[in-house]
């Protein structure tokens, strides 16, 4: 009874390493997040999470051609989300940068508009100019001129 229960065991245990596929979706998917996570990082590529991201997603690639799928399945699920952080990363320090550059921006406009404000002198509303009215020439036939 024993020994039966211990060989159904083994063979759940090899039946259920054995079904689990080649993580190519997955694979791929990773691989496009640590693309884009590149692209949008620009000129850091040098960030943790990206640097994590691609060392996860080459020892899924390894443990794949070991033939450890469930251990490269769950190694290129964690590459894309490190790749989808930095990814996110990059993009709240580009806005914080532009958040930054749209406040100096407008100080500098509040600071003009100050100076402006101070160094006006009050605007002189000009007097209405008279535009003297012409009159019609009479015509020389209606008063009778030799």
């Amino acid at each position: 009874m024993k020994s039966t229960l211990v060989l159904c065991a083994a063979a759940l245990l090899v039946s259920a390493c054995a079904s689990v596929p080649v993580p190519t979706d997955l694979l791929a998917t990773a691989d496009l997040a640590v693309q884009r996570a590149n692209a949008s990082r620009g000129d850091d590529p040098s960030s943790a999470e990206l640097k994590a991201a691609r060392a996860k997603l080459a020892a899924a690639r390894d443990a794949t051609t070991r033939g450890d799928m469930l251990f490269a399945t769950r190694l290129a699920r964690e590459a894309q989300l490190d790749a989808d952080l930095a990814t996110a990363r990059g993009e709240a320090s580009k806005a914080q940068f532009n958040v930054e550059a749209m406040k100096k921006t407008n100080e500098a406009l509040r600071q003009q508009a100050l100076r402006n404000s101070v160094n006006v002198a009050p605007i002189a509303i000009p007097a209405p100019i008279e535009v003297p009215i012409e009159m019609p020439i009479a015509d020389p036939s209606i008063i009778g001129t030799p």
